[in-house]
């Protein structure tokens, strides 16, 4: 079975960016006027204006393992991650992935900001 959106895809390849923009905000717009007409002709019909979209989002209270708890501790003590590295014998991309991952320094346990 072929695909039915390949013509769109074909069409917005051979476009160049200032045609793709007004062709997609012709589309927005035909498709907002669809979506009014549908909600007269249907009460019932429970239709979204524009798509979601969902972000990741990440708990703040991730748990941290145990090599983000040293490094959350080190920086607690005033370490910048470069002198993290030689001392856990990591590789700055590893120290750094920790420090992005579970949101580092994090305030010790007991004491709020």
């Amino acid at each position: 079975m072929k695909n039915p959106w390949a013509h769109r895809r074909k069409l917005l390849v051979n476009m160049n960016r200032s045609e793709v923009v007004r062709y997609e905000e012709l589309y927005l717009k035909c498709w907002k006027a669809q979506n009014i007409k549908d909600k007269i002709a249907n009460p019932k019909l429970q239709l979204m204006m524009l798509p979601v979209q969902r972000k990741v989002v990440y708990p703040k209270s991730k748990a941290l393992s145990k090599e983000a708890n040293i490094v959350n501790n080190l920086m607690n003590h005033g370490l910048t991650a470069e002198e993290i590295v030689p001392a856990l014998s990591m590789t700055p991309v590893e120290v750094n992935q920790l420090i992005e991952r579970f949101e580092l320094p994090r305030c010790p346990k007991g004491q709020r900001t």
